[in-house]
């Protein structure tokens, strides 16, 4: 087993060592499905999410033994790399790595709590107000993009947002599919809308942003929405999912 803490986290060595044995008290789980989150209390109070994330297939496994970084150790490290964009995601506390046989077997990664609200929470606010949301969430995502940065996950679901003396804060989570480029492609900006759209009101987001890089708003927006209408991939995976799933749900409770 191999566990990476924040220095400044240090006192909370066993605590975490303790967290692939399930040594822990869980206060709230947030997601059980294929990764499990879960926020917890440190001995010392500080509270903490962990994420563990599902375990590899069989070829995974070899890949992040030998060939690619682990999901948690990806996103340790692109939180460094978002701090010197003076971008903000969670605070790093851990990650954990355990194998079998030699190989690599399962991730966990443990972050500060974040307690501010998520961005697909944003239509319950005022009108007024969620429109200033999304638009300064629009231009957060322009300079997301003029930086190189395409998220891979890029939703609702994973931003946080809070205001602060006068402007919005926005951070981002569940970093580990995250590609740091030179530029980023009118077709690679795009795609990071199609998931983001799944989301009532969204569309604004993409007005705004094509505003603010001056192409056709019409033109993209209906571009956007059918690169998501027309994801046959992700089709066709949802569909393999749907029909496998329960054969697999058997084996398990074997």
């Amino acid at each position: 087993m191999k566990i990476v803490i924040n220095p400044s986290y240090a006192h909370l060595r066993e605590y975490i060592s303790d967290i692939p044995y399930h040594r822990y008290k869980c206060d709230k789980v947030y997601r059980n499905k294929r990764n499990t989150v879960e926020e917890v209390t440190a001995p010392d109070g500080t509270k903490l999410v962990i994420k563990r994330y599902k375990r590899p297939t069989l070829a995974n496994m070899v890949v992040y033994t030998f060939l690619r970084w682990s999901k948690p150790r990806r996103s340790c490290i692109f939180a460094g790399r978002l701090g010197k964009y003076g971008i903000q995601t969670a605070e790093q506390v851990a990650y954990i790595e355990t194998f079998k046989w030699g190989f690599f077997h399962t991730g966990y990664s443990i972050t500060r709590f974040i307690p501010d609200e998520l961005l697909e929470k944003v239509n319950t606010l005022p009108e007024k107000e969620r429109d200033t949301v999304l638009y300064h969430f629009a231009r957060f995502t322009y300079d997301l993009h003029l930086k190189g940065i395409k998220h891979g996950d890029y939703s609702a679901g994973n931003v946080f947002f809070r205001r602060e003396n006068g402007r919005y804060i926005f951070t981002l989570i569940d970093i580990n599919r995250m590609q740091f480029r030179r530029r980023m492609t009118k077709k690679a900006c795009m795609k990071e809308f199609r998931r983001l759209l799944n989301r009532k009101g969204m569309i604004t987001v993409a007005e705004h942003y094509a505003a603010l890089r001056g192409w056709n708003v019409d033109l993209l927006c209906g571009a956007i929405l059918m690169r998501r209408g027309f994801n046959i991939v992700g089709k066709l995976k949802r569909v393999l999912h749907a029909v496998i799933r329960p054969f697999v749900s058997k084996e398990n409770r074997r």
